[in-house]
């Protein structure tokens, strides 16, 4: 879901449902953190797998 789908999504919200949300994403970091994850997390779910050696060789830490 692009940036816009998800101000459509939220414009469409009560307001006392808006305020909430903003709420959270101010005060609650943790849960921020979390969305951000999941959305890290399924945005990447067709990539690859490759193994952790791999990754630290890209990075030059093996």
């Amino acid at each position: 879901m692009s940036a816009t789908e998800v101000m459509k999504e939220i414009k469409t919200l009560p307001p006392t449902e808006q305020e909430r949300l903003v709420r959270l994403l101010v005060e609650e970091t943790d849960w921020l953190e979390d969305m951000v994850d999941a959305a890290i997390a399924k945005a990447r779910l067709d990539e690859p797998e490759r193994p952790v050696a791999m990754l630290l060789r890209e990075q030059g830490l093996e």
